[in-house]
């Protein structure tokens, strides 16, 4: 349950990382041949992807933010509906008494 402003960023930002990831592989303009995108190509794209998001997203650059999402993006929580535009004006404004950090990590799972 989303009870806090806090907890609902953290929801939206993991959201948007999920839907950027998405968007980097289809960014391609084709579908990938079966067997033409291995596992850790995969893997590559995705941690590149959350590095570049997790640096845009501490940095609030709202510009980096903005190229990693799809035009039509928008998030759906709670019966809510955020535009692309108000989702990014959120996660990329300052909040007093808030700080945002990131951690990195370079372990990937996977079901195979």
């Amino acid at each position: 349950m989303c009870n806090s402003p806090t907890r609902l960023a953290a929801i939206l930002c993991t959201l948007a990382l999920l839907l950027a990831a998405s968007a980097l592989v289809a960014n391609q303009n084709q579908v990938p041949k079966e067997g033409e995108l291995t596992a850790a190509d995969a893997r590559a794209a995705i941690s590149t992807t959350y590095e570049a998001w997790g640096r845009a997203r501490v940095e609030l650059d709202k510009e980096a933010m903005d190229s990693m999402l799809a035009p039509d993006f928008y998030v759906s929580l709670y019966g809510r509906k955020l535009s692309r535009e108000k989702f990014l004006s959120d996660i990329s404004q300052e909040r007093p008494g808030s700080s945002l950090t990131r951690f990195r990590t370079k372990r990937s799972t996977s079901r195979t």
